[in-house]
């Protein structure tokens, strides 16, 4: 009766093991995303540009991401909250955290937190005297993204990221500035 017991309980694990690798297995380890994105700062216009991200998956349902995007706008001057630019161009370098409700066949809805730099490049109006110049300008805010999406399976390791919508703060020295950025892609979950 014992042994029954044993090798019933020795049984049982190994159902329970296999059937939590399985999970595990279904759940990607890397994660790549690029994709189109719009972002628009406190005062400025829309700017267009792209969205890149990889993902290390700890855990089936927590992950850590690097993002990086730029988004550019050749138009007139335009306001970032303290800052005016024109033809200005916005590069965000983050890493942060990631977490998954795998729950669903073929949705993965997600949240993250990240943090990091971006850079702001344009000209800077300028006006000695009479004369309405310009001068090329920089600008170096802290990045705080918080946000998240939803993507859907479409096969094999192919996921449709049908939507990421994050809120965007940019911590200048003059002051701040408060945005958002909405997305869309490709993600390739290996």
């Amino acid at each position: 009766m014992f042994r029954l017991r044993s090798a019933l309980g020795i049984a049982v694990f190994f159902l329970m093991s296999s059937g939590a690798f399985a999970q595990q297995e279904t759940s990607p380890v890397v994660e790549v995303f690029t994709g189109y994105s719009i972002s628009r700062q406190r005062g400025s216009d829309f700017l267009t540009g792209w969205n890149g991200q990889f993902a290390a998956n700890i855990k089936r349902s927590f992950g850590i991401v690097a993002d990086v995007s730029e988004h550019t706008l050749n138009e007139d001057f335009e306001s970032f909250g303290p800052i005016v630019l024109s033809e200005a161009r916005l590069r965000s370098l983050t890493l942060g955290l990631r977490a998954y409700n795998r729950d669903f066949e073929r949705l993965t809805p997600f949240v993250h937190a990240l943090f990091g730099v971006s850079r702001l490049a344009g000209k800077a109006p300028v006006s000695p005297g009479n004369f309405d110049v310009t001068e090329k300008q920089s600008f170096d805010p802290l990045t705080v993204i918080l946000g998240g999406g939803l993507d859907v399976k479409a096969g094999g390791i192919l996921h449709i990221r049908v939507v990421q919508l994050d809120y965007r703060y940019l911590r200048f020295d003059e002051g701040d500035s408060n945005g958002y950025r909405l997305g869309f892609g490709l993600n390739f979950a290996f």
